[in-house]
């Protein structure tokens, strides 16, 4: 029997099996213990009793969002005896509801969060969750973690506000889609609403709808938001307007990559809660499965979207190869089965980690230098625009002799408006006071244009310190167009206009040059991209294969070109036509690429 010696009670034990028994009871206040068997004491301890404190959650840094737009939440985690669970709770904000009274359809995006086997009393983790097909994807929510111990006690971060990462869809339909989708599953009573839409833009299908398949999904939900009945699971339309839109966009990688966390998610679970080594093994060969799926994917999608560019990149431009990813996977199926479970756990989050920020096609930072591009040439475009403008103004409000008439003149003319006697001048006055009303008149107008030249120089200026900071020299074109603009200004400040609408002509004969030799500096900096950037000179693609010669691209023969300008202009005229001509191209690439072609 056990005896606490304070308060004094006994209580036998329990068998459990051969040679083993158990003895339980809630202690609530310090004392000693005694084991007696055959009236014999076999053992004594004195305990003492600590008060178990609640748990406490924190994130350490910002909700993130990977290139993917999957959610990476990064946090901490501290119990004297270890956490035994622990969530991330979403909830929206008030006004992102069309009515606060009507609860949303779907439940918040809430999930678990990982914690090791072990307890450990102090906990840091990095987590991935792609929420991108959740209703509230796009919208403002309010993120709180909440843990909970042993005891019962539960702890709560402090709340954050954020914008969930949404999927970015490209196709006007699949977008179309997606909004009757949120507004579906925000207010039930939109349902008539949404079907509405719906059966809107399943209209004249051959004309917008090429995928038979889509359009009979559209006419599904669109039929069972209409029904009267209330028998129809909205939550079952929700998910298929989400397939859908999926469809329309061409969703094999988002498949893929769905898959792909599935098996790392099962695998860690595995990991975490001890399951044998068969069952890691089966899960270790469906993670490599989802992996091979995965990357096929991304090459499929880095050769339809952009074809000189079949790259798999991680922040910093370094290029991730599968062999990389099969060492790592061979590393932590090792340490699986050698029983260390918990190294296991960290290299499958390094490798979660470095899928997440793996990207295909060119990296980050180099369509970032694309976007700063395009918008350069959208500003330039725009000031040349405003510098032909005001050269029409300035001509049109050009006055015949004033570029010639000398100050002496001017007050010759002045002098004849004044009469000999009273009366004349009386006579004249009016005439003088309609003179002066319009030569104030003239001298503001004059002002206002020679202002805005001075803003369009200014302008000019500040764009020439932009090409700069994209790595680009300001050709000497822009120079000489600063100067003419600033010797229209003096000549607008004279009354000059006709002298200035010469130079401002000068102005923009420069700025036209000035943009084909951008147009040269940008196809030069193309060409060497598509040698593959600091995995060009291996002559290999991203994915480790060694590139035929014939496949270095049009854009490497033109770095080698002519030195005749004249082919040049003409090869990178032709190298824009057809990469102006390939469809898979975005919107804003194929505006990119017009502009460039038009300055030759």
């Amino acid at each position: 029997c056990a005896l606490p010696i304070c308060p004094p009670a006994s209580q036998s034990f329990t068998a459990k099996a051969k040679g083993i028994w158990e003895f339980r009871q809630n202690l609530r206040i310090p004392g000693r213990i005694g084991v007696k068997a055959g009236g014999q004491n076999i053992a004594n301890w004195t305990y003492d009793l600590k008060p178990d404190l609640p748990p406490v959650i924190r994130l350490t840094k910002r909700p993130g969002t990977t290139p993917n737009q999957v959610l990476k939440l990064t946090y901490e985690m501290q119990d004297d005896y270890g956490i035994t669970k622990a969530n991330a709770r979403f909830r929206l904000k008030p006004s992102a509801t069309q009515d606060d009274e009507i609860p949303p359809l779907v439940k918040p995006p809430d999930f678990p969060l990982s914690i090791p086997a072990h307890r450990s009393r102090a906990v840091k983790q990095t987590l991935y969750r792609d929420l991108t097909a959740h209703p509230w994807a796009g919208l403002v929510v309010e993120l709180t973690l909440e843990a909970r111990d042993e005891a019962g006690h539960i702890a709560k971060s402090s709340p954050v506000l954020m914008r969930l990462p949404e999927r970015v869809f490209t196709k006007p339909l699949a977008r179309a889609i997606i909004e009757q989708r949120r507004m579906l599953a925000l207010d039930p009573e939109n349902r008539w609403i949404a079907g509405t839409a719906l059966d809107a833009l399943s209209l004249a299908p051959e004309h917008f709808i090429r995928d038979f398949g889509v359009y009979l999904g559209i006419r599904a939900a669109y039929r069972a938001l209409h029904q009267i009945n209330d028998e129809v699971d909205l939550s079952e339309v929700i998910d298929l307007l989400w397939d859908i839109a999926l469809d329309i966009e061409g969703g094999n990688l988002s498949m893929a990559s769905r898959k792909l966390r599935q098996a790392q998610e099962r695998l860690r679970k595995a990991l975490e809660n001890g399951a044998s080594d068969e069952q890691i093994a089966k899960l270790m060969q469906q993670l490599k499965q989802a992996l091979g799926q995965y990357l096929d994917a991304m090459r499929k999608r880095a050769a339809k979207s952009r074809p000189n560019s079949k790259q798999q990149r991680l922040p910093g431009n370094r290029v991730v190869r599968p062999q990389d990813l099969a060492r790592m996977l061979n590393e932590l199926e090792k340490m699986a089965k050698s029983g260390a479970r918990d190294a296991a756990r960290e290299m499958l989050s390094k490798l979660q980690d470095l899928l997440e920020n793996l990207t295909a096609g060119p990296a980050p930072h180099e369509r970032r230098e694309d976007q700063a591009m395009n918008k350069w040439m959208e500003d330039l475009d725009g000031l040349m625009r405003d510098q032909q403008k005001l050269q029409e103004e300035t001509f049109s409000n050009r006055k015949p002799g004033t570029d010639k008439k000398s100050g002496t003149n001017r007050a010759l003319a002045d002098q004849q408006d004044k009469a000999p006697d009273g009366r004349n001048g009386k006579e004249k006055a009016p005439a003088g006071a309609e003179k002066n009303a319009r030569e104030n008149k003239d001298a503001k107008r004059q002002q206002a244009l020679q202002g805005r030249q001075k803003a369009l120089r200014q302008a000019l200026e500040a764009l020439n310190r932009q090409l700069g900071k994209m790595g680009l020299k300001a050709p000497n074109p822009f120079g000489r167009a600063g100067e003419a603009m600033r010797r229209a200004e003096r000549q607008l400040g004279k009354g000059r206009n006709g002298r200035a609408a010469g130079e401002q002509g000068k102005a923009l004969d420069n700025l036209r040059r000035g943009m084909r030799a951008i147009a040269r500096q940008i196809m030069r900096r193309m060409a060497k991209n598509a040698g593959g950037g600091p995995q060009g000179n291996r002559r290999t693609d991203p994915l480790g294969r060694p590139l035929p010669a014939n496949q270095l691209g049009n854009a490497e023969k033109m770095r080698r070109g002519s030195k005749n300008a004249a082919e040049e202009a003409y090869r990178i005229r032709n190298e824009l036509k057809r990469r102006l001509g390939e469809r898979s191209r975005s919107r804003a690439e194929r505006r990119y690429l017009e502009r460039l072609l038009r300055w030759f």
